[in-house]
């Protein structure tokens, strides 16, 4: 019998890997163009209200430290994408936990850049 997945990191890896989850726009910036993350903030609003704006700065992990660890398992390609997580305490690990309904808008990006804008739709 499968043991349940209560661990907060299966958790979101599981929720990130959801058909049709992607909140990814037009614009990539390679890491010759923004090689210095100071002043730069990861923002999301959902239906209009800002849930996250945090300095990329405070990432625990570098961009390419998740690279390097997530290609000592994997074969990554170029033009793949990784998704680097979020902030503590948003969404599922709020108390109580805000999830996303079919419906909201969610708009994403980092300041400076073109960001994204998806409608969450649930089969």
């Amino acid at each position: 019998m499968p043991r349940p997945e209560t661990d907060l990191a299966t958790i979101v890896v599981r929720l990130k890997a959801i058909d049709n989850f992607a909140p990814v726009g037009a614009v990539v910036v390679t890491s010759d163009e923004l090689a210095d993350f100071s002043g730069i903030y990861v923002n999301c609003s959902v239906n209009g209200e800002r849930r996250q704006h945090f300095p990329a700065a405070d990432w625990i992990h570098t961009p390419a430290e998740v690279v390097s660890h997530v290609s000592s398992f994997m074969t990554l390609q170029p033009g793949e994408l990784i998704s680097m997580g979020t902030s503590q305490d948003i969404g599922i690990a709020e108390v109580p936990p805000r999830l996303l309904s079919d419906g909201d808008i969610v708009e994403t990006g980092i300041s400076g850049y073109l960001g994204t804008r998806n409608t969450v739709r649930f089969p």
